[in-house]
């Protein structure tokens, strides 16, 4: 555990059993806050009270002051997340190949992050460049950062659609629910936080180009821009593809002139152009080649035996345990589906700019569904790729119905919708999760004494030399966060290696060629230990594979045996 960590608990348990209390006033206040300037906005903008001064209406209807109020919403109630140990092995994964690659930046020569690319793991390095260690602490303020950052974008996209007064209501389900969650698979550093980042930005910026009055006045750089921000999704997290893919296609099609429409898909290409550069220039072809595109693709047909039809029945039960996201993934697509009902049978008053935003938001939740389902693996983090398709397409479809000529958007009917809506999306849920407390908070005494260094890492520590590097054989790459230790091999578990598949040689090679070509290697064999999440068995020990029983009887000498995880040392 860091000594800021330890700073950050010891503060915490100074208020001992009101540290629960203080954050759930602290919510009550903040979602009280974007309640009143939402609520507020109507009365104090009204042509009646324009001309007259006031500091409460200059900040009630500030958008820099909203824009403020949401990003600490969501950076102050995610504070105790910062506390909690390790949230996933993907997370400590991602943080030990930082480390790695700040030492040696050749991803996928130093470092494979397997489902996910570059640029979920180099954003991490932005801790050094603040003086910083690279750790589970300064993962959590990223990806704090950037939910902070995507809600602060879909509400600008929303103000693109729609008057500023609906659009503070139609962000507010996201900025609750993003904000009180406190679940590991949802606040830990993962692999969805970055293209989701990258997904609502070109989300916005296509918007502009929905838009007729907007689309006329789209620059080049803008549209370069969308190219670029596209073309960087496969490069975060091939699953997230289709998602980029979606907005891209319906983006290319609204695009007015072909020579938009060049500059449109040369930006899109660029990332991958300079990506092939650097594959050729350090030799990594055919290592990106099997370990990202071909492992990926296996992973995305294969990972589950269930068929498609049968991953479509699982994922309503998936997607509605998690009590935290349960209530916004079933009041939005209640939402969604009943104003989509109403859109339909009128769809002939729709007018050209709202069945644009309506063909887009749709291919983007398409999108982000196909992407979830097609590994059939409902990892609890997947779902975070759909919270903000849904929010998008429900803003977008309440959008279309309050501008239709429908008895439903008349004017005297709106505050009653926007109080129901207010009610039954945002209060009702939060107010539930409030309740509940922050898991955070929980049992922070037990949590001090779990964080300290595992006795393996406090071994690894003893052993060490200045040109140490690690190798675990199992799945506990948490030895790398907790020994500050680079990756002796790209990969921080072995879980290709251990498994059959069709690229099981290719990795097993990788491994066995990158230690043999290293002079000072501490090798772990942690299968059968209490520390591997995986491989807990006599079988998956690395003698039962002979050319990792080779290496280690040739090149390593055994130190010592704990909890079941053996360690080994260059000889």
């Amino acid at each position: 555990m860091t000594p800021r960590i330890e700073l950050l608990i010891d503060c915490f348990l100074r208020f001992e059993n009101q540290a629960q209390m203080l954050w759930q006033a602290g919510a009550i206040v903040c979602i009280a806050a974007l309640c009143c300037c939402t609520l507020a906005l109507p009365v104090v903008a009204a042509p009646a009270t324009l001309g007259r001064p006031g500091r409460v209406r200059n900040l009630l209807t500030s958008e820099i002051v909203f824009c403020s109020l949401i990003g600490f919403t969501v950076l102050f109630l995610r504070i105790p997340c910062l506390i909690l140990y390790q949230c996933n092995v993907d997370e400590a994964e991602w943080i030990s190949g930082a480390i790695t690659l700040w030492e040696d930046p050749r991803f996928w020569g130093s470092v494979d992050a397997h489902t996910s690319g570059p640029l979920v793991v180099f954003p991490l390095l932005s801790a050094k460049l603040f003086g910083n260690a690279i750790d589970y602490l300064s993962a959590r303020c990223l990806s704090n950062v950037l939910w902070a950052a995507i809600a602060c974008i879909t509400y600008q996209t929303f103000r693109l659609i729609s008057p500023t007064a609906i659009a503070r209501l139609l962000v507010l389900p996201l900025v609750a629910t993003v904000a009180l969650f406190s679940n590991c698979d949802y606040v830990g550093y993962n692999g969805e936080h970055m293209p989701v980042f990258l997904l609502s930005t070109a989300f916005f910026l296509a918007t502009k180009l929905m838009m007729s009055e907007m689309n006329r006045n789209l620059h080049s750089a803008q549209l370069l821009l969308l190219g670029v921000t596209l073309g960087c999704i496969p490069f975060a997290k091939l699953q997230a593809a289709p998602m980029g893919m979606a907005i891209g296609l319906v983006a290319l099609v609204a695009t007015p002139a072909w020579r938009g429409r060049a500059v449109l898909v040369a930006g899109a290409a660029a990332p991958t152009a300079l990506v092939y550069c650097y594959l050729a220039a350090f030799g990594l072809l055919e290592d990106f080649w099997y370990s990202y595109i071909l492992s990926n693709l296996n992973y995305a047909t294969n990972a589950s035996p269930a068929t498609p039809w049968k991953r479509i029945v699982r994922l309503p039960f998936f997607l509605f345990d998690l009590e935290e996201s349960r209530y916004f993934f079933l009041t939005q697509m209640s939402v969604l589906v009943g104003f989509l009902a109403i859109i339909l049978s009128a769809a002939r008053s729709v007018d050209r700019d709202g069945r644009r935003m309506l063909l887009l938001s749709g291919a983007y939740l398409f999108g982000s569904f196909y992407g979830v389902l097609q590994s059939g693996m409902f990892h609890g983090h997947y779902f975070l790729l759909l919270l903000h398709p849904l929010i998008m397409a429900t803003g977008t479809g309440i959008t279309v119905l309050a501008s239709m000529k429908s008895p439903m958007a008349e004017p005297r009917l709106r505050p009653v919708w926007g109080a129901l809506f207010l009610i039954t999306m945002v209060l009702g849920p939060a107010s539930r999760v409030i309740t509940n407390g922050n898991a955070g908070l929980v049992g922070l005494n037990v949590r001090k004494e779990i964080m300290h260094a595992s006795p393996v890492a406090s071994l690894i520590q003893q052993i060490r030399t200045e040109e140490s590097s690690l190798a675990v054989w199992g799945w506990a790459p948490h030895y790398f966060v907790q020994t500050r230790l680079k990756q002796a091999v790209p990969d921080a578990h072995t879980l290709y290696e251990i498994t059959e598949g069709p690229y099981q040689a290719y990795y097993t090679n990788r491994f066995v060629n990158d230690i043999a070509a290293k002079k000072s290697v501490i090798f772990v064999d942690a299968t059968k230990s209490i520390d591997s999440k995986y491989f807990n068995d006599e079988r998956y020990r690395h003698e039962n594979y002979p050319a990792v029983a080779e290496l280690v009887r040739t090149r390593f000498r055994f130190v010592a045996e704990y909890d079941g995880s053996r360690i080994y040392v260059s000889k």
